[in-house]
């Protein structure tokens, strides 16, 4: 599994997902160190989004409007015809953004939502995305 996330806003979800996950016995892949000034993917994120057979993306506000990264990562997720599991969190409802790269994310893939503004206990829907993930594989 490949985890793509806005590192300012998402940074402590993605490690708690990706921690849950391996307990699961799931590998994922979260960058926390790569950055590549030159504006285009590294090769390292690249390969782990080839080698993965699910894509989750973190989804809030700012990831729409601040992150360069995560748009190239799903458009390369898209081109590869991975499997894509949205994660919405802070408050964030999924809505068509215009994008046809974002919602192919955002819109047209199954997700759920982590956020405590709806009273979502994180534990179940991290449950809920182990299943997700697993239902994902054996498609």
């Amino acid at each position: 599994m490949f985890i793509s996330y806005h590192r300012a806003s998402s940074a402590l979800l993605a490690t708690l997902i990706a921690n849950f996950c391996a307990s699961q016995g799931i590998r994922a892949f979260v960058d926390t160190l790569s950055i590549n000034e030159a504006g285009q993917l590294s090769s390292l994120i690249e390969q782990n989004i080839q080698l993965s057979d699910v894509f989750v993306g973190l989804v809030n506000a700012r990831t729409l409007t601040e992150s360069v990264w995560v748009k190239q990562e799903i458009g390369l997720a898209v081109k590869l015809n991975k499997p894509m599991i949205p994660v919405y969190h802070q408050g964030y409802r999924p809505t068509a953004t215009g994008d046809a790269v974002m919602d192919r994310l955002i819109v047209n893939s199954a997700g759920l939502r982590i956020d405590d503004l709806d009273n979502e206990f994180v534990n179940e829907a991290l449950i809920r995305l182990v299943t997700m993930i697993r239902n994902s594989v054996d498609e």
